[in-house]
């Protein structure tokens, strides 16, 4: 199954070759495309349990999906531009 969702954090093409490069890694996940003008991610997975690894994946490298960040996690992240 397909899935797409907006991220946070990504700047340059550096941070679109990391969440690429972790995200393919995961088990289960082909088909990883992630881009900076849209600040999206689209892969393909085999299960929903797949998609919450990739969420978790996100995350821990410091890429969240947008709707799981807080306002105050936005302000931290300019300030540290």
């Amino acid at each position: 199954m397909e899935t797409s969702f907006e991220i946070e954090n990504l700047k340059c093409s550096g941070c679109v070759k990391t969440a690429t490069e972790e995200v393919a890694d995961l088990e289960k996940i082909s088909n990883v495309i992630v881009s900076l003008q849209n600040n999206s991610i689209t892969f393909e997975s085999t299960d929903k349990g797949s998609i919450n690894n990739v969420e978790e994946k996100l995350k821990e490298i410091g890429y969240p999906r947008k709707e799981d960040v807080s306002l105050l996690d936005k302000a931290k992240a300019y300030l540290n531009k």
